[in-house]
């Protein structure tokens, strides 16, 4: 048996190759089972189209599944806008989906980047309001039918979250700029 030892540079790592056990197809053939192992062939602009479903999350209590998934709306010149938006869906315990999915956003100017959940009632996500990169931490009721509530509501101030409180359902620790907008 013949065996070859490559060493990394680092000399960390060692592989060992076992060429006993392995040989090289010859051209052209092709065993059963190397057939049925060859994955599908998957088109380049599979990488980058935009899931149907992403940010998969469950709530803290297991009732709900939380995901963002794309959602638009036809304006005055019948252009189609999709955006990012959440949705959350009620789930058994085994978790399987139960009834239908539910859109707690609306959001058409911009993607909503990302969420969390905040306990096991409340969604929040970050939104800037016409674009001035000034973002604001916002809520969304699981049964609050759609409304959004802006817990940052300062003109040109912009937040950021220092700590969700995992332990604490009703709050979150959020710095901003209100005293000084320069910073």
């Amino acid at each position: 048996m013949k065996i070859n030892v490559i060493s990394f540079v680092t000399g960390m790592v060692s592989a060992v190759a076992v060429g006993a056990l392995f040989t090289p197809l010859q051209a052209g053939a092709e065993t059963a089972e190397t057939a049925q192992t060859t994955p599908p062939k998957i088109p380049v602009r599979a990488f980058f189209k935009t899931p149907e479903q992403s940010s998969l999350r469950i709530s803290p209590d297991g009732k709900f599944l939380s995901y963002m998934k794309p959602w638009g709306e036809k304006s005055a010149a019948a252009v189609e806008t999709t955006r990012k938006n959440i949705f959350i869906q009620a789930i058994d315990a085994v978790g399987k989906p139960v009834g239908e999915a539910k859109r707690l956003t609306s959001e058409t100017a911009r993607d909503i980047a990302g969420y969390s959940w905040k306990g096991s009632k409340q969604i929040l996500f970050v939104k800037d309001f016409g674009g001035d990169e000034n973002f604001h931490f916002v809520s969304a009721a699981v049964d609050g039918g759609g409304k959004v509530k802006d817990l940052t509501p300062f003109d040109g101030v912009r937040a950021e979250m220092i700590d969700d409180l995992l332990d604490d359902a009703d709050h979150i620790l959020v710095s901003h700029n209100q005293r000084d907008k320069k910073v």
